[in-house]
């Protein structure tokens, strides 16, 4: 019941290669005519991370299924995304 929520949705596949290549990432920019410095990747593994960096995104690291760790790397780290609130701050958004 969410799709209609999206304007991209972008699934393993559809790209090239798959994460922890960033093709999935650049397909998503791409069809959302986006720069990669205007787009943030909400993500929860380190493939996840390393495919997110690698196309250029701003990352956040959420550990509902992981602890804080090295998996992080520079990223920002949330334990969840509730509240919803402390995310929209650290992007600036609230």
């Amino acid at each position: 019941g969410l799709k209609d929520a999206f304007d991209v949705i972008v699934a393993k596949e559809d790209a090239v290669a798959r994460k922890p290549a960033p093709d999935s990432y650049k397909l998503a920019l791409e069809k959302l005519g986006v720069k990669p410095g205007r787009a943030v990747a909400i993500e929860d593994s380190p493939t996840g991370l390393a495919a997110a960096k690698a196309a250029r995104m701003t990352c956040l690291a959420v550990g509902h299924r992981r602890e804080f760790g090295a998996w992080v790397g520079d990223a920002v780290y949330f334990s969840s995304l509730e509240p919803v609130s402390s995310v929209l701050k650290h992007l600036h958004l609230a």
